[in-house]
């Protein structure tokens, strides 16, 4: 399991927003001793991403710091669906007009990969459309009102 802290922002429910801290690096990173994140982190800076969250049987509050956690099946799998499904598409285009109408007709070999690349983002949607709860995270712990002080753009006391 896959665990973040994060922040209710909203609740819709039995829905909660929840706003999470991004760390684009690991510890190793950040000093500069591993593959350059930090140095990357550094260009992109530290951003907020809002995530949609089953809050369960959890009496939750605006403001409350939250546990989250995503099983990493459900990472992968929802990372296969997005990512490989439409290069899948792209190559099977690619390769079928190859097939089809020979291999030297360079604009009908680019023109239908593009076409397989839209129809496997567009299969990629709809599938994660029809398995959204399963790569959705859910709430594992209320941690109690936030700490964090200031604008909710800045870190939050504790998170991962």
């Amino acid at each position: 399991m896959i665990v973040e802290r994060g922040k209710v922002s909203q609740l819709e429910g039995s829905i909660a927003w929840v706003e999470c801290q991004s760390s684009s690096a690991c510890e190793r990173c950040a000093r500069g001793q591993g593959c350059g994140g930090g140095v990357l982190g550094e260009l992109l800076g530290d951003r907020l991403h809002r995530v949609q969250a089953s809050a369960g049987n959890h009496e939750l509050k605006v403001g409350d710091q939250v546990e989250l956690g995503i099983a990493e099946i459900s990472l992968v799998s929802g990372a296969m669906l997005v990512y490989m499904l439409p290069l899948a598409g792209l190559f099977a285009g690619a390769l079928g007009s190859g097939y089809l109408v020979g291999f030297d007709n360079d604009t009908m070999t680019v023109m239908s990969g593009a076409a397989g690349l839209v129809a496997g983002s567009l299969l990629s949607r709809r599938l994660h459309a029809r398995g959204q709860k399963r790569f959705q995270p859910e709430i594992l712990s209320n941690l109690g009102p936030c700490k964090a002080s200031g604008a909710a753009g800045q870190s939050l006391e504790g998170s991962a």
